[in-house]
């Protein structure tokens, strides 16, 4: 996955939309702050489409993102997952 920084513009031209990927090497440490990377320009798209058009999940090169979840699962093993985020911002 890329760590490019990326937004997509919502169909409300005053927003944009980013989503992330919490890249510690244990996600589910609560001892360890968050550490929160970009997906790719492309990846992002993908999924706020899908996301804006409430489908269950969308599906990326090597993994899909479980809406309901919010987690991003391997497509090849279920148990390597990492919970993502979706964060509206206003443009300025």
């Amino acid at each position: 996955m890329a760590a490019a920084a990326s937004s997509t513009i919502s169909k409300n031209s005053l927003k944009s939309v980013e989503w992330m990927w919490q890249s510690n090497p244990n996600p589910w440490s609560k001892s360890e702050p968050a550490e929160w990377r970009h997906y790719s320009d492309v990846e992002n798209l993908i999924m706020e489409r899908a996301y804006s058009n409430g489908e269950a999940k969308a599906v990326l090169d090597d993994y899909y993102i479980d809406f309901k979840k919010n987690r991003q699962i391997s497509n090849i093993d279920n148990n390597k997952q990492r919970p993502v985020k979706r964060e509206e911002r206003k443009r300025e």
